[in-house]
């Protein structure tokens, strides 16, 4: 599903072509939802449904007017897999003595989340015929009922991320350490981004969100930027995005033995995920304080 989101975004891009072979992964992924729940297994042939799998593959489908498929995926995962924190959990796996919660939080799983409602939405007012931004005399508001469960689902999610998984500047600090989770705030923060420039303000719950979601990014990125080392000139991101980068070593095997080494070469600022979910910040802090200039607006910063 990330593919297909990759392939669909590099085709809207001057000079470069839709890959021919996007529809047909569009529909393999389609393909793979099981029968039985109606949702994406984390592979073929396994039991285990989870939001990593189901929440991009929901983007996916909603921006591909897949609209129906998109909002059984996603009231799935708010039907099954929300927390008593209002967070998103990780799956739910099937076994042979019944559905088992696999209750982990991650920052992802939030992000994705955020995102398959929020094209949900927009979609189901543009099919209404309304305007994604503004609805604005009661006439329009039967046609924007459809709507208002996903926008609800976005309100929850983002107060429930701003309680839960800042401190208190806003800044994301849940630890996510290497590897894979190097890149779980980044994909947080890409859809708190979207929600801060496109989540329509024509209720006063949603302009609110909007400032929160704005809040999180710029806080959370201006944390990053002052945290950050420079090597050559060029910045290198810490993993936790409250401390100072640690800045990553090369070191030989020389006499040392192999726990020494294992003590000190693992250092997560090497991973490139790490670093991406970095970069990743700073795009979505530049979309959203380009958005707040735009419309007149300025970010004061820490007033919680």
């Amino acid at each position: 599903a990330w593919l297909a989101l990759a392939l669909g975004r590099a085709g809207k891009v001057r000079k470069v072509r839709t890959p021919k072979s996007l529809p047909s992964l569009e529909q393999n992924i389609v393909d793979g939802i099981d029968s039985l729940t109606g949702v994406l297994p984390w592979r073929s042939g396994e039991t285990f449904y989870n939001v990593p799998s189901n929440g991009p593959a929901a983007i996916m489908m909603a921006r591909t007017d897949r609209l129906d498929e998109a909002m059984k995926i996603t009231d799935w995962i708010f039907d099954n897999l929300i927390d008593g924190d209002g967070l998103v959990m990780d799956g739910l796996r099937m076994r042979m003595h019944g559905p088992e919660l696999v209750r982990s939080i991650h920052p992802y799983c939030q992000g994705v989340a955020i995102g398959a409602c929020l094209e949900i939405a927009l979609k189901l007012r543009e099919r209404a015929g309304l305007t994604t931004t503004v609805v604005d005399h009661w006439s329009d508001a039967d046609k924007a009922e459809d709507s208002l469960k996903y926008f609800a689902h976005i309100h929850a999610v983002v107060q429930a991320v701003s309680r839960k998984m800042t401190n208190f500047h806003g800044v994301i600090d849940w630890d996510t350490g290497d590897g894979d989770g190097g890149l779980f705030k980044g994909i947080l923060v890409r859809y708190l981004a979207d929600v801060a420039i496109r989540l329509p303000d024509d209720s006063p719950t949603n302009r609110e969100t909007k400032k929160i979601a704005a809040r999180l990014v710029l806080e959370s990125a201006e944390s990053v930027w002052n945290h950050r080392l420079e090597v050559d000139g060029l910045p290198v991101f810490a993993t936790d995005w409250t401390t100072d980068a640690r800045l990553p070593q090369n070191f030989g095997l020389s006499s040392s033995s192999l726990s020494d080494l294992v003590s000190v070469v693992r250092v997560d600022e090497r991973d490139l995920s790490v670093q991406l979910s970095g970069w990743m910040l700073m795009e979505a802090a530049a979309k959203v304080a380009e958005e707040l200039e735009n419309n007149g607006n300025s970010y004061t910063g820490r007033s919680r």
